[in-house]
């Protein structure tokens, strides 16, 4: 990822950690899985936060990792 891109996701991964109970490195491993699948940085912050929410609001996943999650759907 860009410069920029790299930015925006540290952006979002500090957000996430203030508003939620994962942290950063979780949030960062999860964007990273997203990048690996081929997301672009939109579709990547999205599922990044679709994911932290689905974790949070099912308690059924202990940390928002992209793989446990795309298990789950």
């Amino acid at each position: 990822a860009g410069g920029a891109n790299v930015n925006a996701l540290n952006e979002q991964s500090a957000a996430l950690e203030r508003a939620s109970a994962f942290s950063s490195e979780e949030i960062s491993a999860t964007q990273a899985r997203f990048v690996a699948y081929g997301a672009n940085i939109e579709q990547t912050q999205a599922l990044t936060q679709a994911t932290a929410d689905l974790a949070a609001g099912t308690g059924i996943i202990a940390d928002p990792s992209a793989h446990r999650t795309m298990g789950l759907l």
